[in-house]
């Protein structure tokens, strides 16, 4: 996982020859002004997301599977599906090239916002939108189902993670990164605090999703925030996960 702005030639020749680089996940969080203001590197070229975007395609050209991650939020949701036209016309002949997007639940850049619950529920519902259009594009690339069958919600509960600050914090989640601390590098005594889970209600037990449906209680995205946001695309990343393993094992049997 990285940001793509430090990748060249001999970085890449060596990320995959010694380190057997397969897989790069690469953060966009919009288009040249919106990016630039959002990262706002410190002794950077001119154009830092023209920079990225020239450093994916030497990926893509490498062989690695590069995956773009589009942050999504308030601030750039509508411009995000401008980004991903612009990067399907970019690299749309590349088969190793797929797009998904992620929310992080908070304004980034210059102004800072927490969301409140309804503010978080719509972004479930525009979330579902922008995930569908990559989709319908042909380059969300979704897994197979096996993929969605885990013992964890996502990184933050998972015992081998943790966020690492630039200022050597410790974390849980990536989408919630302006106070969720629990300790940092220089201190021995960790536990991290997300393992404690939210009890099952009725509806549940008969829902299609209810076994790979994991919902640690400190997670501000959950079912309380917005439940039938939540759930809808829970659903939507099952049924998509189903029809890729149905057309794999299609292939395979052909």
């Amino acid at each position: 996982v990285t940001n793509g702005y430090l990748f060249n030639d001999k970085i890449i020749n060596k990320a995959i020859s010694l380190w057997n680089l397969k897989h790069v996940q690469i953060t966009l969080d919009g288009l040249d002004e919106t990016y630039n203001r959002v990262k706002a590197y410190v002794n950077s070229v001119n154009n830092p997301f023209q920079h990225v975007v020239s450093n994916i395609k030497k990926l893509l050209k490498a062989g690695p599977i590069v995956r773009i991650r589009l942050n999504m939020d308030m601030h750039n949701e509508k411009e995000l599906y401008s980004l991903v036209d612009y990067l399907i016309d970019k690299f749309c002949s590349y088969n190793n090239f797929c797009i998904y997007s992620n929310l992080i639940y908070e304004d980034v850049g210059f102004k800072k916002i927490s969301h409140n619950n309804i503010e978080r529920a719509l972004l479930g519902k525009k979330h579902l939108q922008l995930q569908s259009y990559i989709n319908d594009k042909g380059f969300l690339r979704s897994t197979g189902v096996s993929n969605l069958i885990t013992t964890f919600a996502c990184n933050a509960d998972r015992n081998n993670a943790v966020l690492v600050s630039a200022d050597g914090k410790l974390g849980n989640c990536e989408r919630h990164v302006e106070d969720d601390f629990f300790g940092s590098v220089f201190n021995d005594d960790l536990v991290k605090p997300w393992t404690d889970y939210i009890s099952e209600k009725d509806d549940c037990l008969t829902c299609e999703v209810y076994p790979v449906c994991i919902r640690p209680k400190r997670c501000r995205s959950n079912w309380e925030v917005a439940p039938v946001e939540d759930c809808l695309r829970r659903k939507w990343e099952l049924h998509n996960s189903m029809l890729v393993s149905y057309k794999n094992h299609n292939d395979h049997i052909k």
